[in-house]
């Protein structure tokens, strides 16, 4: 793991609430903040290289009408393959049953630098953490094809930020890895989501059996009869975060 990469993951996993922005809303919103304001001069400073510290980032968040402060919420952050980062509305009630926040950037689809979008996956959970009460013991990563593989390649750089990913119709192979660095990557759980007609589908199994020969064993290939390159109904979605919850 890179120098960046350490005194990232300190900063994410230690998320301290700062810089109060907005009263906690409900529902689907949308709101704006720059680099610094997220993640302060030190993150901004160790990815100056990739985006400027006063660059402004659009959120779609989604929060369900459940969420209960004293319970804090698990957060799921989406790469989405297009520039929006809206929620499929079927799968909001899921959110709310598992009491989880949605949070994704805006304009970061398939067109954009990957290591921009790498930025923002690592940014989002300290955006909500700056007004919500979050559990960090539950920050999820998913991504729809191209979304599915930067998710991909950030889950196994930053496994003690990120306890779980879903990668959907789309996923890459981790390189190769040090003993330490296999072992934090086998903590966390991994959901492996395509269909029958998906044309992702073979590398999708293939690179699920490329964790399982790593010994990844808390990983799960979630094959959905007739559907091809797409996000899953709520469903099969809910089953995929059950398993992310390990219940």
């Amino acid at each position: 793991m890179t120098k960046a990469s350490v005194i990232l993951v300190t900063f994410c996993v230690g998320l301290t609430q700062v810089s109060m922005s907005a009263a906690q809303q409900l529902g689907s919103y949308q709101e704006s903040a720059t680099v610094i304001e997220i993640g302060g001069e030190g993150f901004a400073g160790n990815f100056e290289s990739v985006v400027s510290g006063d660059a402004m980032i659009d959120w779609t968040v989604f929060v369900p009408d459940s969420y209960d402060p004293d319970l804090p919420a698990g957060v799921l952050v989406y790469i989405s393959p297009s520039n929006s980062g809206g929620i499929p509305e079927h799968w909001q009630a899921v959110l709310g049953d598992r009491n989880l926040i949605w949070v994704a950037a805006n304009q970061s689809g398939n067109s954009v630098d990957p290591r921009l979008r790498i930025v923002y996956s690592l940014l989002a959970p300290a955006f909500i953490d700056r007004n919500y009460e979050i559990d960090t013991g539950r920050i999820f990563i998913a991504g729809l094809s191209g979304g599915g593989r930067v998710a991909s390649m950030v889950a196994p750089e930053y496994p003690t930020l990120f306890r779980g990913a879903i990668y959907i119709c789309g996923v890459n192979s981790f390189g190769r890895r040090s003993r330490e660095e296999l072992e934090r990557i086998r903590s966390g759980r991994f959901v492996f989501l395509t269909g029958s007609e998906d044309f992702n589908r073979g590398e999708t199994k293939r690179v699920y059996n490329r964790y399982l020969r790593t010994d990844v064993e808390n990983s799960f290939y979630l094959e959905i009869a007739g559907m091809g390159h797409q996000n899953p109904d709520a469903a099969r979605f809910a089953e995929a975060i059950a398993f992310l919850d390990n219940n």
